[in-house]
């Protein structure tokens, strides 16, 4: 088990040359998670950020939860 504390930096995007307003932001998540390895070459981890202190720019949709997974092969 763990949690990590992870922060997220947006930037703005542009059409035609000028920003657009409604891009860009930070955010930062708390994410607990667990790795599972099955041996020392094999690994499953996953996580669960969830946003405590989004500051996006303009009107965007905020972020409620996310799941992140991945699996692991070392050679």
């Amino acid at each position: 088990m763990f949690t990590e504390l992870l922060l997220r930096q947006l930037f703005k995007t542009e059409d035609h040359g000028d920003p657009d307003a409604n891009t860009g932001g930070t955010a930062m998540f708390v994410a607990p998670g667990f790795r599972v390895a099955f041996n020392e070459k094999f690994a499953f981890t996953a996580s669960v950020p969830i946003p405590f202190w989004q500051d996006l720019n303009g009107e965007q949709l905020e972020t409620r939860v996310k799941v992140l997974a991945g699996i692991s092969l070392t050679f």
